[in-house]
């Protein structure tokens, strides 16, 4: 995988966890619902309520699961991003990728928290990706 590969998987897998645990979220909120709906009613083997409540919680295991496995995955790359942020040389460059890759702004947002125009933002953004690339030696 290439330096800018690791940025962009980073920034997908973000996206991803955010999904997965707005799913997790809803699959608990719907669990609630469904534990203040039925109390006091039957249940038992077979009963409707029992195989809503299982197949609730079976969904909710296989997304906290799939979480894990992101975040697990999340910190691999974090720590392939920070090996090769720790060797670059211009600070402004690694606080350029750190806010677009990493933190997910902008390059608006960006460029106005450190206080340049975009045009000299995106000469640091585009320098540190080269230099991020050219790591790829480096590190392996």
């Amino acid at each position: 995988m290439d330096g800018r590969q690791y940025l962009v998987e980073y920034q997908k897998i973000l996206k991803r966890l955010e999904y997965f645990n707005d799913q997790l979220t809803e699959i608990r909120s719907r669990t609630d619902l469904h534990s203040a709906a039925l109390t006091g009613l039957p249940t038992g083997k077979g009963s409707d309520t029992t195989e809503i409540v299982t197949a609730t919680m079976v969904k909710s295991e296989v997304v906290e699961t799939t979480l894990k496995k992101l975040v697990a995955k999340s910190k691999e790359l974090l720590v392939e991003i920070y090996s090769r942020f720790a060797v670059m040389d211009n600070p402004k460059e690694i606080e350029a990728l750190q806010l677009i890759y990493l933190d997910g702004l902008t390059m608006e947002q960006a460029a106005e928290q450190m206080n340049f125009s975009i045009r000299q933002f995106s000469r640091f953004k585009q320098s540190g990706l080269k230099h991020f690339d050219d790591l790829e030696n480096l590190t392996n």
